[in-house]
């Protein structure tokens, strides 16, 4: 009887035991890890503009993706697509992501920094600064992108 006991015990330990495994699978990469993955997905994004791909955009934007700049209210995933894609790729186009910093909690990451933009417009440089908040969430194994907010920084 103590046997049965002691064997029945011991399973529920080690079902126990594999259940909080799972659960460890199941939450998001570890934090350095994901910190890397969400500063690629922001490179990849710029990279994505820089092209005009619709398509890559759309792997990295939720389909409930809102932004807002400080010209724009709240607009969706295909607006922004619309809006970074729309017209004539410019070769000269660069996108210079610097000061980046990644906080974590959970399932969700918040991407802040600065990109530099420049390119020609109709022939003409031009150079803006633009600091950026982007935040991710981790779904069905992978992190998207939920929200972007973008605010040119002006020349004093």
């Amino acid at each position: 009887m103590k046997c049965q006991l002691l064997a029945l015990v011991s399973t529920g330990v080690l079902a126990t035991s594999w259940a909080w495994a799972a659960q460890i699978d199941a939450q998001p990469p570890e934090n350095d890890r994901a910190k890397q993955l969400l500063l690629g997905l922001v490179a990849e994004w710029a990279a994505a503009e820089n092209r005009h791909d619709a398509n890559g955009l759309r792997q990295i934007l939720d389909k409930k993706f809102v932004f807002t700049s400080d010209d724009e209210g709240p607009s969706g995933r295909e607006v922004l697509i619309r809006n970074e894609t729309g017209g004539e790729v410019d070769p000269a186009q660069t996108q210079d992501l610097t000061n980046e910093s990644v906080i974590l909690d959970g399932d969700t990451g918040i991407v802040v920094g600065v990109d530099t933009v420049r390119g020609k417009d109709h022939g003409v440089p031009y150079s803006m600064v633009l600091k950026f908040t982007i935040t991710f969430v981790h779904r069905h194994g992978h992190w998207v992108a939920l929200a972007a907010h973008v605010s040119e920084v002006k020349a004093k």
